[in-house]
């Protein structure tokens, strides 16, 4: 069922025949994709049997990889006594092997791009039995190179994954009428189609400092409020001004705010701790491990649509997504239960662009009153709501 529409007969009284013709495109499109991929992996893989050696491949950001790790809790929970290695890439410093708590894998096999085919030749001495992919959103020819890796380079003779997942055709009418499943489902339901139960968990690697224990022994959790400020992608940004005034009433309401970002947000972090004594500015200064404890350790955060969005939620803390609408939010979005998200649908919504060349309507449309009259509502309706 589609989430923007309460029953099936409003959702139809709504499409036009345009809208129902696009919709059918896209429906063929995926179809087609699904099932090429399913004959090119009947065709290359024979079905695995007790694997003994297995290698899961992901790659992708830090929000990527957080959206994965329920799909890493389920192959592990799947094969216990199978030897479990990770491989994936340099791309991005932050990745599933610096988030993941110890254990779950046996070797963490980091590719760099340049030097891909020399590295890749030290694996095939392993003699994998299984190859799972935990998918990127590749299009079909990425798809067929790497199962023709995995099979030939590699020699694996079992593999399942690669599920294209989505397409940008027709973004506006996707966004409407048939968004995208959300990641971390979409990960779950391609590994029960190969036999293994999915487990909706989060292995993450949670620490805390000296720093941190005092700060969480001197503050009630159930006061704290986390402003998540960092993104990689300013299409996403929620201008400084709007942090500091929606930091206002929650400071006006009793509550302290903890400031939650990397290196490069360490200058907004200062600009918005000094309006008050009552905004604790951690940003540049913990780990990911860290930044997950704090999370844990507070009422709710607010968030840009990043990987501390995704870490927040992971670590079971309530969570509000403040998104543009660039791409479909139902791939991001937080599991029900555990966030909400704000976003403004216009008509260049699904343009997938990185930077907006207007006035990013989609983010100024955004207003604090908004975010907060959310987040009250958010801690009055949890059960230990003051």
């Amino acid at each position: 069922m589609n989430p923007h529409y309460n029953d099936e007969s409003t959702y139809r009284a709504k499409m036009d025949f345009s809208s129902r013709l696009k919709t059918n495109i896209i429906k063929i499109t995926l179809t087609l994709r699904a099932m090429f991929t399913r004959i090119a992996q009947t065709v290359l893989f024979r079905k695995y049997n007790n694997p003994k050696t297995i290698l899961v491949h992901r790659i992708g950001t830090f929000g990527d990889s957080i959206v994965a790790l329920p799909a890493v809790a389920s192959i592990k929970s799947a094969f216990p006594n199978a030897k479990i290695d990770f491989l994936t890439t340099y791309a991005t410093p932050i990745n599933l092997s610096t988030i993941i708590e110890n254990g779950y894998f046996d070797n963490i096999y980091l590719i760099d791009k340049k030097n891909r085919q020399n590295e890749l030749k030290k694996l095939k001495h392993h003699k994998y039995d299984l190859f799972i992919d935990i998918p990127q959103k590749y299009g079909l020819y990425k798809n067929l190179r790497n199962m023709l890796l995995a099979r030939f380079f590699l020699g694996i003779p079992s593999a399942f994954g690669w599920d294209s997942g989505m397409t940008k055709l027709f973004a506006k009418t996707q966004m409407e009428f048939m968004p995208p499943k959300r990641e971390i489902d979409r990960f779950l339901d391609m590994l029960a189609q190969n036999g293994i139960t999915p487990k909706l968990e989060f292995p993450i690697k949670i620490e805390s400092n000296d720093v941190l224990d005092e700060f969480v022994k001197t503050h009630s959790k159930d006061k704290m409020i986390a402003f998540c400020i960092g993104t990689n992608v300013s299409a996403n940004e929620w201008v400084i001004e709007n942090w500091i005034n929606l930091a206002k009433p929650f400071i006006d309401a009793g509550y302290k705010i903890a400031l939650i970002g990397g290196e490069q947000e360490k200058s907004k972090g200062e600009q918005i701790s000094k309006n008050s004594e009552n905004i604790l500015d951690f940003c540049g200064k913990l780990s990911i491990s860290q930044s997950a404890y704090l999370l844990k350790n507070c009422n709710l955060a607010i968030c840009h649509d990043t990987g501390a969005m995704h870490l927040s939620y992971a670590v079971g803390t309530k969570t509000i997504a403040v998104m543009s609408s660039r791409q479909f939010y139902t791939k991001w979005a937080p599991p029900q239960n555990l966030g909400v998200v704000i976003q403004k649908t216009l008509e260049c919504s699904g343009c997938f662009m990185s930077q907006c060349p207007i006035n990013h309507e989609c983010m100024t449309n955004i207003f604090t009153e908004e975010v907060f009259k959310t987040a009250i509502s958010i801690i009055s309706s949890s059960p230990n709501a003051l």
